[in-house]
C-alpha cells in the first residue's frame, strides 16, 4: 500500500511541567482525538553497511507488534513530501521478510540486495 506521508511534527517540550500542562490542555483550533490507546511493539531499523539508504534519503524498518503481526514500512523521498510504502509481511525470520515478495520488499530490491541490509537500530516501545 502506498500513500503520502501525513506530515510529522515534532517538537522538544524541555520540562516535564510544560508537557503534564500540554497534555491536560484543550486541543487548539476545535480539533479533536479519541482516547488514548497503548500499543507496544518492536521496530528494527535496516540499511547497507555504507549506509546507501540513508544517504538516499531511504528508510526501512520492519516493526512486529504486540499482537505478532509484522508489517515491513520503505520510506522514500519523493518531490512534494516523502512516501510510504507499508507491507503486512508474514515471514518470522527478519532476513525473509526484507528478501521476500511484498510490496515493500520488492521496492526494497530496486534499492539494494537483501543480503547487504543489517539491523542498524533496534527500539522497544
Amino acid at each position: 500500500m502506498s500513500r503520502p506521508l501525513s506530515r510529522e511534527l515534532k517538537w522538544v517540550v524541555p520540562t516535564p511541567e510544560l508537557l503534564r500542562e500540554l497534555v491536560a490542555a484543550p486541543l487548539p483550533l476545535r480539533l479533536r482525538s479519541s482516547s488514548p490507546e497503548r500499543t507496544f511493539h518492536r521496530d528494527i531499523y535496516y540499511d547497507t553497511a555504507d549506509c546507501a539508504l540513508s544517504r538516499s534519503g531511504v528508510t526501512c524498518r520492519l516493526r512486529q507488534g504486540s499482537d505478532d503481526r509484522r508489517m515491513l514500512t520503505l520510506t522514500l523521498p519523493s518531490a512534494q513530501e516523502r512516501l510510504r510504502h507499508d507491507s503486512v509481511v508474514t515471514e518470522l525470520d527478519p532476513a525473509d521478510s526484507l528478501a521476500g515478495e511484498s510490496a515493500a520488499a520488492r521496492r526494497l530490491r530496486g534499492l539494494v540486495q537483501p543480503a547487504q541490509l543489517e539491523a542498524l537500530a533496534q527500539l522497544h516501545t
